[in-house]
């Protein structure tokens, strides 16, 4: 009797790591601004600055794990197939903490000077200026060329921790990429502190680099232009109908 070859069930790739991540990351954020204290980057006073600003530091993290990680799933599951199987999962972690690192070196005086130069809040002035400044930035040439130079195949050492720096550099290299194409949008995101933005600006920021034919071509396109000058005046109107800051 000869029985039908049952193939074994497909355990997820370490691809999913990086939205995994950025759903946990999302979750805290929900649950931050549910309980009314946003995820702003505000230091109250001089007093209280290192503490307020270690926090505010935290949560700049918090944001680059959910808006930034789902850009580079494909460089994780890259850089954790160039190694050995069984090191996948630590390949991934390691370029995920090399990438990590340099968001965090940009964003420990980027929040710090925000925090001190508006320790009330950002006018809607200045987020709907960057936003704006970030809708010009997306259709720039030096902008294009770098978002199409993204996405190579690493060189790594296959064990050993020759292998872990390796994974760990080229997650820095990717990330020093992402700050030149993405750091005027995660800009406007330290000065708005709104969920309705960072959910916007995540899925423009997406939908250049879903797969499909033709991905060249999707950098630097007009619609995700025209979708974050959209949202620059959906903060400008809920300033002017007298309802705060965009939720």
């Amino acid at each position: 009797m000869t029985l039908p070859l049952v193939p074994a069930p497909r355990r997820p790739g370490v691809g999913i790591v990086p939205f995994v991540l950025a759903l946990c990351a999302g979750v805290a954020v929900l649950i931050h601004h549910a309980v009314g204290a946003g995820h702003g980057h505000r230091v109250p006073d001089a007093a209280g600055w290192p503490s307020a600003a270690a926090t505010g530091w935290a949560w700049w993290l918090v944001m680059v794990i959910v808006m930034m990680f789902p850009l580079v799933a494909d460089d994780v599951v890259r850089t954790a197939n160039a190694g050995l199987r069984s090191r996948r999962l630590r390949s991934a972690a390691a370029f995920l903490l090399g990438y990590l690192t340099v968001w965090a070196a940009v964003g420990l005086p980027l929040v710090g000077v925000v925090g001190w130069w508006w320790p009330t809040g950002t006018p809607t002035s200045v987020a709907v200026a960057v936003l704006l400044g970030a809708a010009v930035w997306q259709l720039s040439p030096f902008r294009r060329r770098m978002l199409i130079r993204c996405g190579g195949g690493p060189f790594v050492a296959i064990d050993g921790w020759q292998a872990i720096r390796d994974c760990a550099s080229h997650g820095a290299v990717r990330a020093r990429r992402c700050v030149l194409t993405c750091g005027v949008a995660m800009l406007a995101m330290a000065v708005t502190h709104s969920l309705i933005v960072m959910v916007g600006l995540t899925a423009m920021l997406m939908s250049e680099r879903r797969p499909g034919p033709n991905p060249h071509q999707r950098a630097g396109r007009s619609p995700e232009a025209l979708g974050i000058v959209g949202m620059a005046g959906l903060v400008a109107w809920w300033s002017m109908r007298g309802a705060g800051t965009l939720p």
